[in-house]
């Protein structure tokens, strides 16, 4: 599986973190807040954890103000996955 090489560092359950993370994401739609704040979302296209479309979609409707970089065949990591074009894209939103 993409989270073998953790073996022994971590003692989790992945589907429980996944539930977690759905169940969580519930609760935020259920708020009408919306924020005009500046905010770089890189995501990951491989990412086995959160859902590209569903994440772009939540990012879209709660933030106005926003830059969505979806990374091909990045997971979960993309500062590890694609260190040049995280970097790259961070540096660009920051400056």
């Amino acid at each position: 599986s993409y989270f073998s090489h953790m073996a022994g560092e971590y003692e989790f359950n992945v589907q429980t973190y996944i539930d977690v993370n759905k169940s969580m994401s519930a609760e935020v739609t259920k708020t009408n807040e919306h924020y005009d704040i500046p905010i770089l979302a890189l995501l990951g296209e491989d990412d086995p954890i959160f859902d590209v479309e569903e994440s772009k979609n939540l990012l879209s409707f709660y933030f106005k103000n926003k830059k969505i970089v979806e990374l091909k065949g990045v997971s979960h990591y993309p500062h590890i996955d694609a260190k040049d074009k995280f970097f790259k894209e961070l540096r660009s939103f920051l400056l």
